[in-house]
């Protein structure tokens, strides 16, 4: 009887690993992005960059266009932050002196709110994440808008 309660439990854990190893390499691999953004943490606000086009700025929601494919490189200048959006299913630790990626897809429009979620200090309940996800038309204005300096 001892044998069998060892023995079912490991064989379930070496049939269920094959999958769960696939699903995780699945999870960790970025395709090919249509928009890289990078998200840096500071205390206590976000900073983004968008590399391609040239513009930084912070303490602003976060724009991005709807149905693509966003690359986020994610870092932190001083202590470890975690830049969390529950409706991307997103959650990606920020450490001073490593980029970590991640990436989503937003498929509906819209203003779509989340937080720090890892403790690094006193205003850590104030470190909110907006991002606004708009049509493709929008995103180009805006974009203009930045390089303008608007």
């Amino acid at each position: 009887l001892e044998i069998v309660w060892t023995a079912v439990p490991a064989l379930a854990m070496i049939f269920l690993s094959g999958p769960t190893f696939t699903t995780l390499k699945y999870m960790d691999t970025v395709p090919k992005s249509d928009l890289t953004v990078e998200v840096i943490g500071h205390q206590w606000f976000w900073e983004y960059r968008y590399p391609k086009y040239g513009i930084v700025f912070a303490n602003e929601p976060l724009v991005i266009p709807v149905g693509k494919i966003v690359a986020a490189d994610v870092t932190s200048i001083d202590v470890v932050h975690s830049w969390f959006v529950p409706d991307f299913g997103v959650k990606m630790d920020a450490n001073p002196g490593r980029i970590n990626h991640t990436w989503f897809q937003v498929e509906k429009p819209g203003t779509y709110g989340g937080q720090c979620a890892e403790l690094c200090g006193v205003l850590h309940a104030e470190m909110m994440i907006t991002v606004k996800v708009v049509t493709a038309d929008e995103f180009d204005r805006w974009i203009e808008q930045k390089r303008k300096g608007a």
